[in-house]
């Protein structure tokens, strides 16, 4: 590794965090980890969207998985409700890993649908797929966390889908990061690869430091984090780990 960069902060969820912090050092970075989400299962209690889900399952003509949390979180629920899945249905994944995600969860029910997906890996690139142009009547179930982005929605509500969401889980703050921020003290010689909008909001809400040199996944992000006053940004191709990895490479082999 080329460059005189003190630290990588890893701050994927807790869940994804470990590995990601690994393949990190195993290439001779130091990393903190610090994970600026948490990933917090809704139960049907809290959320209405689920049971709705669960009970009219076999009517979707297309499930979208907007995440691997979405994946799982899912086929947690689904394993309780359907012992075979539904027929003739379409599913549809944001990013590759969520593809693999999906089709994992299908062989363990014994089903080899294809999984529609986008190089782009997100709302925008999904949305383009031919499969997704005429839904004029189709209803179609977007399987993600509470809140997100409306884009997927909107857009296919104006092609005239019936749309509707099951929401499995919460994104919060953790309750150790304002802690870890603290011990840790990023500076500008730090690099924070950002997974995500949110993760970068809550950053910037309980950090000071905006000359950190941060790696987001997407032009959008870029804009988030020029409007937050951060003033190193380099982008990545998309949001996988791949492409992270990627950006965080040449950014220290300057």
């Amino acid at each position: 590794m080329k460059g005189a960069v003190t630290r990588i902060l890893a701050t994927r969820p807790a869940a994804h965090n470990k590995s990601w912090a690994q393949g990190l050092s195993d290439l001779g970075y130091k990393v903190c980890r610090v994970p600026l989400l948490s990933i917090e299962p809704l139960s049907l209690q809290q959320e209405p969207s689920i049971r709705a889900a669960m009970a009219d399952l076999d009517h979707y003509e297309y499930l979208i998985f907007v995440s691997m949390n979405a994946v799982k979180a899912m086929f947690d629920v689904v394993d309780l409700w359907w012992p075979e899945l539904p027929v003739r249905q379409r599913y549809l994944a944001v990013g590759a890993a969520t593809e693999r995600s999906l089709k994992q969860q299908l062989m363990n029910y014994g089903v080899a649908a294809e999984v529609l997906c986008h190089s782009e890996m997100n709302s925008e690139g999904l949305l383009a797929l031919a499969e997704l142009q005429a839904v004029e009547h189709k209803k179609i179930l977007i399987c993600r966390g509470r809140g997100g982005r409306p884009l997927l929605a909107q857009v296919l509500e104006e092609r005239g889908a019936q749309v509707d969401y099951c929401e499995l889980y919460e994104r919060a703050v953790p309750q150790e990061l304002k802690q870890q921020l603290s011990e840790y003290q990023p500076t500008k010689d730090d690099i924070l690869p950002v997974f995500s909008g949110e993760a970068l909001n809550n950053f910037s809400e309980l950090e000071t430091c905006r000359d950190i040199h941060v790696l987001v996944p997407s032009e959008r992000v870029k804009q988030q984090a020029l409007t937050l006053g951060f003033t190193q940004i380099s982008v990545a191709e998309n949001a996988s780990e791949a492409s992270m990895l990627d950006a965080i490479q040449k950014a220290t082999s300057n």
